[in-house]
């Protein structure tokens, strides 16, 4: 598992200190005025039968808006990845957006729609059969507004948008949060008007999911 991590730092674009120990994995990034960090500790249930392996996990950041918070959580063994993969790209994005401006407010706008529209616990809630379903309507929306609409990088923004249907079913609804919300500030950043438009349809498209009594993880769009 640590050599599977170590894997992962190949292509660090800052500097780190690691702790690799038989059942502690830390690293940490230095030389930044915040402090990240990703702290791994093998955990044993000696009550079950055979015993259960699984890993504590204390890192920071731990979303997009909780620059200011950390998350404790346990996983199974073979989710540590993910979740590992998953911080490394939040704290690459903040050290990119702290050297450029560009960056910084697309950053900025990601943690307003994140923190306005999406459910704070999306880490903690499984991506359910519901949920892809209204996923997949809310890319389809973004991708009709965007196809007659005068939209810098617009190519770019609508491949992202097919990646994300073709990967539905593989991604966390964590993940789904993030990349989905980085689609939206971009489209923020370039077309206000457009963005406008994406929030109306999406609290009509919430309004018309909540009719079917049916609870999801979305209705922060309906704000």
């Amino acid at each position: 598992m640590r050599k599977g991590l170590r894997s992962l730092l190949a292509n660090l674009r800052f500097e780190i200190d690691i702790i690799d120990e038989d059942d502690h994995f830390r690293i940490s990034n230095i030389e930044n005025d915040v402090t990240f960090f990703f702290d791994y500790r093998i955990k044993v249930d000696p009550h079950k039968r055979p015993q259960e392996v699984s890993g504590m996990v204390e890192y920071f950041p731990w979303g997009t808006s909780s620059l200011n918070s950390r998350l404790v959580n346990t996983f199974d063994l073979n989710r540590i990845s993910e979740v590992f993969k998953e911080w490394l790209n939040l704290v690459e994005e903040y050290e990119l957006a702290s050297t450029n401006p560009e960056s910084a407010i697309l950053t900025k706008y990601q943690q307003e729609f994140d923190e306005q529209f999406f459910e704070a616990n999306a880490e903690e809630v499984d991506f359910s059969l519901n949920d892809q379903l209204i996923a997949f309507k809310l890319i389809e929306l973004v991708e009709n507004h965007l196809v007659d609409g005068d939209l810098e990088e617009k190519a770019a923004v609508l491949e992202e948008l097919n990646s994300l249907k073709a990967n539905l079913g593989k991604l966390s609804l964590f993940e789904f949060k993030r990349r989905f919300s980085k689609v939206i500030a971009r489209v923020r950043y370039h077309s206000f008007k457009i963005f406008c438009d994406l929030v109306e349809a999406f609290r009509l498209l919430m309004l018309e999911e909540m009719a079917k009594g049916v609870l999801n993880s979305f209705t922060g769009l309906l704000n």
